[in-house]
């Protein structure tokens, strides 16, 4: 499954690739920047969709699509940023993670290598408690 960091760096790059700003910046170099200065660079990214028309909008989510990237709505979504955090870490640590992990398992707001990922962190840690 691919890091917090290379799914925010390939959101990234596609949406500064699709957008007319004259800045356009790479994966390779997204992904030399700390994980706070690539966060950040997706919450740019995130801003420029908030202007887009929806015909860009909708052709965006269909690469996102193609590509295995989160949708929009989940990287707008405060839990699926969470999760991307707990899934980076690799491991559940606290009740609060396993309650946001088992929601969006639950909810079917992941995509099928989060879903097995998910469900694998939620059996690491309910092992680890019996």
């Amino acid at each position: 499954m691919k890091t917090e960091k290379e799914l925010l760096a390939e959101f990234t790059e596609l949406v500064f690739g699709q957008s007319d700003l004259t800045m356009k910046l790479t994966k390779n170099h997204i992904m030399t920047f700390p994980i706070t200065g690539v966060r950040q660079a997706a919450q740019d990214a995130l801003e420029i969709c908030s202007h887009m028309k929806i015909k860009e909008r909708e052709h965006l989510e269909s690469e996102l699509l193609k590509l295995g990237l989160p949708s929009l709505a989940n990287l707008e979504n405060k839990s699926y940023k969470k999760f991307l955090k707990i899934t980076s870490r690799g491991k559940i640590t606290t009740e609060e993670d396993w309650r946001l992990v088992r929601s969006l398992l639950d909810a079917d707001t992941l995509n099928d290598n989060q879903k097995l990922f998910a469900a694998e962190l939620l059996d690491r840690f309910e092992y680890a408690r019996t």
